[in-house]
């Protein structure tokens, strides 16, 4: 698991409209690494507070920026180096080309 800063950018679903940007840290690890890489946030701070087990509005205001740095490549990028995983293959069609943790 690597803790990671990271900005949500809130917006309105309708409008499209910025409501609210969010500085925080995402505690995230990497799944099915041998297939594709898959972010997965378990905590999500905000000034040293885990907000997903605070009130009920905090959950969600922590759920959805953990769906948003979920989806976000660059984040999955960053935790990809910082654990360790790098693609091994002869391209993006190799069929046996695959994601491999180091042992450093």
């Amino acid at each position: 698991m690597t803790r990671q800063p990271y900005t949500a950018d809130i917006v309105d679903d309708r409008t499209g409209t910025l409501v609210l940007q969010v500085d925080c840290e995402v505690e995230c690890f990497l799944d099915d690494i041998a297939a594709s890489p898959q972010l997965c946030v378990s905590e999500v701070y905000i000034n040293e507070v885990n907000i997903l087990k605070c009130l009920t509005p905090l959950q969600m205001l922590g759920a959805h920026i953990a769906e948003l740095a979920e989806a976000d490549a660059g984040l999955r990028e960053t935790v990809m180096e910082a654990e360790g995983v790098r693609y091994v293959g002869k391209g993006g069609n190799d069929p046996d080309g695959n994601f491999e943790r180091s042992l450093a």
